[in-house]
């Protein structure tokens, strides 16, 4: 497992970090946690459905109980 790795997304090299990155049945999967969402984010979301380099779990909730909200799969995978 790896904190904050740092993909790209797109040709113009847009930087996302995803809270956490692991291996799943060899598979590599990304998971980001969120509180509340930024307009920043909702950015990062579409394009992680386009260019994101594998399954990107999002959690939400508070610090008491976050629970998985979503699996955005990218169209390339």
């Amino acid at each position: 497992m790896r904190c904050q790795e740092t993909v790209y997304l797109t040709k113009a090299r847009i930087i996302s970090k995803p809270d956490f990155s692991f291996y799943e049945n060899g598979t590599k999967r990304f998971a980001e946690a969120k509180g509340f969402e930024t307009p920043e984010w909702r950015i990062k979301r579409r394009l992680w459905e386009h260019y994101g380099p594998g399954p990107l779990e999002i959690y939400k909730g508070s610090a008491k109980s976050f629970r998985l909200h979503e699996t955005i799969i990218p169209i390339c995978c």
